[in-house]
């Protein structure tokens, strides 16, 4: 795992950590998290549309799987820890 990856998931566990409860704190992390995404789509595609169009459906496409595969674990853990 790069440096950048583990830097970004201890980031994001400590604020989903910190959030878990607080869906206003969840929705800025999201906010917060898509604007990066966006700019680094940006710059991956060289400012192209096609090329922005492209990586930003990819890239929805796998948030959405990642979303999918780990609600079972987000159900067990909102359940343990008495979130939503």
């Amino acid at each position: 795992m790069s440096d950048f990856a583990t830097k970004l998931d201890v980031l994001t566990s400590a604020e989903l950590s910190a959030g878990r409860c607080d869906p206003e704190r969840l929705s800025d992390m999201i906010e917060k998290l898509s604007r990066s995404l966006g700019f680094t789509i940006a710059v991956a595609a060289g400012g192209d549309p096609r090329g922005i169009d492209t990586l930003a459906i990819g890239c929805s496409e796998y948030v959405h799987g990642e979303a999918v595969s780990k609600a079972p674990m987000a159900r067990v853990l909102t359940s343990a820890l008495g979130g939503q």
